[in-house]
């Protein structure tokens, strides 16, 4: 599955999130052409404000 994919099954606009795969920030961009596959190491983060 694409990053892209995996971002779609979240309920969170993917423009306040940032992700990396396997240790590399995977630009927005390359979002649908980034695969994940079984043991990569997937991390997302969503932007929180605040004061």
């Amino acid at each position: 599955m694409s990053v892209k994919q995996l971002l779609d099954t979240v309920e969170v606009p993917p423009n306040y999130l940032a992700v990396e795969v396997n240790g590399d920030v995977v630009p927005r961009e390359d979002y649908a052409a980034t695969l994940v596959g079984p043991g990569d190491d997937v991390e997302v983060v969503t932007l929180v404000g605040g004061g």
